[in-house]
């Protein structure tokens, strides 16, 4: 049998994380017999604790958001498509808008212009995005605003601008109108015809007339020459009108100035003198 003394100066053990473990000084024998190798002795031990680090990314960047439709600073009526829409960048988890009633100073609940402040509603969608406002929910004449918000999966949140808009389905014109009779700077005696008439546009639904005696700085009331400032009174007819004024009403070497005034059923309207 032969023996073999060995000298073991140490063990280094390198864990997954860098951790170093180093082992004592240790020193045992092995015999040899029949090629048989029978080991005595202990080999060190060395514990090692293992560390698991976690690590976050965090996305500090806020998602980006416009309003495609309605167009800021425009004016619809009978165009108006029902639905806001929009884009998104591709990080959003969610959209929500506010859309406010700026003439009434109401915000959008969902299904009314009923929230004294300012409320988001959520969008369908994401990096393309939509809202349904039907016109039966705008009032011709008043100006709205539309702002929409997004949220990305990081909790990071990005505001569109705000975009406004008038809705209207009236004219966005006011009418015209004309006398036609008399003809101005005319001096009118017996071939006085006892009517005063005009013409208007197609968008006219109603005529008001006033009539003033200069001379006598009186106004027409609709019998008489007798209110001391301006009145209109109802003139029959809209494209084409006329009013009454018998020569028993004019004083001769009187001057008489008249004045029209046609209105739309939207309530725009346009004056003249003559």
């Amino acid at each position: 049998m032969k023996f073999r003394s060995v000298a073991l100066v140490g063990v280094i053990c390198i864990a997954a994380l860098g951790l170093i473990g180093v082992g004592a000084h240790a020193a045992f024998t092995t015999s040899t017999t029949s090629g048989q190798t029978i080991t005595a002795g202990t080999w060190p031990t060395k514990s090692i604790t293992h560390r698991t680090i976690t690590t976050t990314t965090t996305d500090p960047t806020a998602p980006t958001v416009s309003v495609t439709y309605p167009v800021d600073g425009t004016t619809y009526g009978a165009d108006w498509t029902g639905t806001i829409t929009g884009t998104a960048s591709t990080t959003v988890a969610s959209t929500e808008v506010a859309i406010e009633d700026t003439t009434a100073d109401q915000w959008w609940s969902g299904s009314s212009f009923s929230d004294a402040t300012q409320s988001f509603v959520p969008a369908s969608g994401t990096t393309t995005w939509l809202l349904g406002l039907g016109s039966d929910n705008l009032t011709s004449g008043n100006s709205y605003s539309v702002i929409a918000e997004v949220t990305d999966s990081a909790g990071n949140v990005g505001t569109s601008s705000t975009v406004s808009f008038t809705y209207n389905t009236g004219p966005t014109t006011a009418p015209t109108v004309s006398v036609t009779y008399p003809v101005d700077s005319t001096t009118y005696g017996a071939d006085w015809t006892g009517t005063i008439t005009g013409t208007a546009s197609t968008t006219v639904a109603s005529t008001e007339v006033a009539i003033e005696d200069t001379t006598a700085d009186q106004w027409w009331s609709g019998s008489s020459f007798s209110d001391a400032t301006q009145s209109f009174v109802p003139a029959s007819g809209t494209t084409t009108w006329l009013l009454g004024l018998g020569s028993d009403n004019l004083t001769s070497a009187t001057a008489t100035a008249s004045s029209r005034r046609p209105q739309t059923a939207s309530g725009r309207s346009a004056q003249a003198r003559r």
